[in-house]
């Protein structure tokens, strides 16, 4: 502005001018009630912009000949900077309160809005080209992605070892580290592919070669790394957690390398002031934050049928700092029982499958046993679910949907994980089940279901040997190429 009125000295008479007629149409400026800035003598003169007295660049621009446009401009804004600030102040107090307190109400409401607005929508962290994307109503990603990378681990509940096992190596640079690492606690790893077919309609799975192993040096009672959950959070990060110490591993698998485990968080049992480690069974993301669950299943003495505690009732939430929250799902999951219509106090229901839908803002639970009489470890296996429970995010309504006849139907399987598939929908829901049989060895299956109970992909058969209670998948892009 100053080299425009320093180079057009005319045109800056012509602006000045005009705000002088300005306001004389308006009023005169000595109608108005003023308040002098300390140290500012009013205006004198025949001129009604006067330099101010400390302006020494105005000072120099004035007299420097060629500057007195500047100068004019300067000017008139501290003029009608003061008579604004006479004009406010002129106002009676009231008034002056009245605006100050409804520009505070704007501030509020402004920030509550945008605290309302829902931040959680998953980052697209990945490279390379997803077919047919889009959006739905409210801003949520999907695409038709036709294949999908899985991820699962086994809980063999103090028996990791397995006629599949490879037997550890007896020479070679490898063992020495096999010897040191053969008291620690291990378990399956294992990698396949779920694909959907265009021509035919259908979905079938595909497993890579044989079970990896994972260990860890941490273990109570001689047992850990009894990993029942799996869940990408926070860059895509894979956590799992160990249900035997509570510890939340951040697990790194991939094809051709051995997969590792490095402990994050120790999540303790119950509201957090118990001495031993959470025994976690289901994990999901919400908004931000991871939350695991455990059963949600009070701990019963077998033989008075008394109460030894309810820590299975607590749910923990870590956000992505990791603070880790302990909230009492009490109520919530009372709701979940009193909709599956057990009515007998000692009845229970144990649950190893939870997942949040950010899409249907919904709970989901399919539950691996229920039972509307007592709790025995013998009868466990013969209480498999055969529903599925979904609550809104307050568990003010909950409603069921069965499950549909599948292959393993005649057999007690129990539902171990569940995961939607990672489309934006939530439309579908992939499950796992496992079951121990009478000589002790394990069977597991994968299927997939809808929310109203259709099923999508009937039981396909997991690695022989292994009680897998985790899972997690995720789309596999593929290049322009």
């Amino acid at each position: 502005m100053r080299r425009v009125c320093r180079a057009n000295p005319n045109l800056a008479a012509v602006g000045v001018r005009s705000m002088k007629a300005t306001v004389d149409a308006i009023g005169s400026p000595s109608s108005v009630p003023r308040v002098q800035p300390p140290g500012v003598p009013p205006p004198t003169g025949a001129h009604p912009f006067p330099p101010h007295p400390g302006d020494v660049q105005a000072k120099l621009h004035h007299s420097s000949g060629g500057g007195a446009g500047a100068h004019y401009v300067g000017a008139a804004v501290r003029y009608y900077s003061n008579k604004a600030a006479a004009a406010w102040n002129a106002r009676p107090a009231r008034e002056r309160r009245a605006v100050f307190f409804f520009l505070v109400f704007l501030v509020l409401v402004s920030l509550s809005v945008a605290q309302a607005v829902d931040t959680s929508a998953p980052a697209v962290a990945h490279a390379g080209i997803l077919p047919n994307i889009g959006l739905q109503a409210g801003g949520v990603l999907f695409a038709d992605v036709n294949q999908y990378a899985i991820v699962a681990v086994a809980d063999n509940d103090g028996s990791p070892s397995s006629p599949t096992a490879p037997p550890p190596p007896t020479d070679g640079p490898d063992a020495t580290e096999a010897k040191r690492r053969r008291g620690d606690p291990a378990t399956a790893v294992i990698m396949g592919k779920l694909t959907f077919s265009p021509a035919t309609k259908h979905w079938s799975v595909e497993w890579g070669g044989a079970p990896q192993w994972i260990s860890a040096m941490f273990a109570v009672g001689g047992r850990g790394m009894e990993l029942s959950t799996l869940q990408y959070w926070r860059d895509d990060k894979l956590y799992a957690c160990d249900d035997r110490t509570g510890i939340v591993y951040e697990l790194t698998v991939h094809e051709g390398s051995e997969p590792t485990a490095v402990p994050r968080f120790i999540l303790p049992d119950g509201n957090g002031n118990v001495g031993r480690g959470m025994r976690c069974e289901w994990s999901t993301v919400k908004g931000d934050f991871l939350f695991l669950g455990s059963t949600g299943k009070a701990r019963i003495d077998v033989r008075s049928r008394g109460v030894i505690d309810t820590n299975a009732m607590w749910v923990k939430s870590v956000s992505p700092l990791g603070e880790v929250r302990h909230m009492d799902w009490t109520l919530a999951y009372a709701k979940v029982r009193s909709v599956l219509g057990i009515t007998n106090a000692d009845g229970y229901a144990i649950h190893e499958c939870a997942a949040w839908s950010r899409v249907h803002r919904s709970w989901v639970f399919v539950p691996r046993h229920v039972s509307n009489a007592a709790y025995t470890p013998e009868d466990e296996n013969k209480h498999g679910s055969t529903v599925l429970v979904i609550t809104d995010a307050a568990f003010r309504t909950a409603r069921t949907v069965p499950l549909p006849p599948m292959r393993s139907s005649a057999t007690p399987f129990g539902v171990t994980e569940c995961k939607f598939v990672p489309n934006g929908r939530d439309d579908a829901l992939v499950i796992v089940k496992a079951v121990t049989k009478a000589d002790g060895t394990f069977e597991s299956v994968v299927a997939m279901v809808s929310l109203d109970g259709r099923l999508i992909m009937d039981d396909a058969p997991m690695p022989a040997g292994f009680q897998f209670e985790a899972l997690e998948l995720r789309p596999m892009l593929h290049s322009a190429e």
